[in-house]
């Protein structure tokens, strides 16, 4: 009965440990005055799902934001901008987002709505760095509808997004890829696919030097 107890728990660590790396939150630096997204193993996708636990079926608030004590100063902002329209992953390939569907993030007041169709723009502060001069906040996603919460059309969507701030240059562009009732292995093709769309920040400046350096030949 101990050894079964034992392995058990070990199961039981083993499975929280899973649940908590795939739902971490975004860790945000400060380099050089700007802000940074650290990638996560998937590179700079993050993943979440929707209806999980007492959440309704559309419903999700994971992956949250961190930003350690200390690298900010109490009071600092930080929101974020929308960089390209939302993205729908069918289960095999990218494709129009669904007619009539939208995703909406919302924090307290505040609220933007992507439908797939130039949603591109600017969204919203929504922390505060505290005391301590760090953050941990969380957004809140809903798919929204025919059929929601339930009955939605099955799919990967994806927020395609920097994080901004007053005190702070803009960071890296990232993907949130939220799952809306695909198996696992369906979803887990959409984040590979989505990583390959979003440039390393070492990629992006590695370009633009390359296409300054062209500019400037005679």
């Amino acid at each position: 009965m101990f050894r079964a107890f034992l392995i058990l728990t070990v199961l039981g660590s083993t499975v929280t440990a899973l649940a908590d790396e795939e739902h971490s939150d975004i860790e945000v630096a400060i380099e050089g005055g700007s802000l940074v997204v650290e990638p996560s193993p998937e590179g700079f996708v993050f993943e979440g799902e929707f209806g999980e636990g007492v959440n309704p079926g559309n419903f999700a608030a994971e992956p949250g934001f961190e930003v350690d004590d200390g690298l900010m100063q109490p009071g600092d902002a930080l929101g974020f901008n929308i960089a390209e329209d939302l993205l729908y992953w069918n289960g095999t390939s990218f494709a129009p987002v669904p007619g009539g569907q939208s995703l909406s993030i919302t924090k307290s007041i505040f609220s933007a709505t992507l439908d797939g169709a130039g949603d591109a723009g600017p969204g919203f502060v929504f922390a505060n760095a505290d005391a301590g001069g760090g953050i941990h906040e969380d957004l809140d996603f809903t798919l929204l509808g025919p059929g929601a919460p339930d009955s939605l059309v099955p799919g990967a969507y994806g927020l395609w997004l920097e994080l901004t701030s007053p005190q702070y240059g803009t960071s890296n562009e990232f993907i949130i890829m939220l799952n809306y009732q695909l198996d696992e292995t369906a979803f887990e093709a959409g984040v590979e696919a989505a990583a390959a769309l979003v440039p390393e920040p070492g990629s992006l400046l590695l370009l633009t030097a390359g296409l300054l350096a062209l500019r400037r030949r005679p």
